[in-house]
């Protein structure tokens, strides 16, 4: 880790800082270090679920299987497999 700090840190001490700008933190270091270099193979929600320790936090996110990592065939939904939809009735 780096001993350098980021600008809310510097600007508030630990203390000080509220629980949510503490959570913000924790979701941008998760987005840093996992979600850039994988490919798009981890995904972060908008405002995901923190779970925070004193050692540290999870921070809530999705990861990719492909279907065939469970051996099922990919189906691409198509028009021709999709149910029809109904038309709305009129009310006049």
């Amino acid at each position: 880790m780096s001993n350098e700090t980021n600008p809310v840190e510097r600007a508030k001490p630990m203390s000080r800082r509220s629980q949510r700008v503490i959570e913000l933190e924790y979701i941008a270091a998760a987005r840093e270090k996992h979600t850039r270099p994988s490919s798009n193979e981890i995904e972060i929600d908008y405002d995901p679920k923190v779970s925070k320790s004193k050692e540290g936090a999870w921070v809530a996110a999705w990861v990719w299987v492909d279907c065939e990592e469970v051996g099922l065939r990919r189906r691409w939904l198509t028009l021709s497999t999709t149910p029809k939809m109904k038309p709305a009735k009129s009310q006049d």
